[in-house]
């Protein structure tokens, strides 16, 4: 980094602080330390459903897969794919976190795939009234 783009780093990093510690910004400082707050209450919610979705996993995996047999085959490739992410951190006994947000992520990718393939199969009609519906399901 070139020393005159580490100066405007340095100074509008000063420049935030003296910002935020003025005390016409105790408003801001105290919704900040509230949103802070309620993200690690809300991240602790969300390892232990990580954890609980993760010891169930196993359980769900088998079931699709001997249900579906060959038939698996038809379901999306992105959806057959986190599958076989999840079977590969449910058979861990800990993990980061990374790997339990990892694994909700996989949870939302393979069901909006799923979701998406359905409304294709089915009700093709739909998608190309809602095509947004698409974009946020994949």
């Amino acid at each position: 980094m070139s020393s005159i783009k580490y100066t405007q780093v340095v100074l509008m990093l000063l420049l935030a602080f003296f910002i935020v510690s003025s005390p016409g910004c105790s408003t801001i400082r105290r919704w900040v330390v509230g949103v802070g707050q309620w993200d690690v209450k809300n991240a602790e919610a969300t390892k232990k459903m990580a954890k609980d979705f993760l010891s169930t996993w196993p359980l769900n995996s088998g079931f699709i897969r001997a249900s579906l047999g060959e038939g698996i085959d038809k379901l999306p490739h992105q959806a057959v794919k986190a599958m076989d992410e999840l079977d590969a951190l449910a058979s861990k006994t800990e993990w980061s976190d990374f790997e339990l947000g990892s694994s909700l992520g996989l949870r939302v990718r393979m069901l909006g795939s799923l979701v998406v393939s359905t409304l294709q199969q089915y009700f093709p009609n739909i998608l190309k009234d809602v095509p947004i519906l698409v974009d946020l399901l994949l």
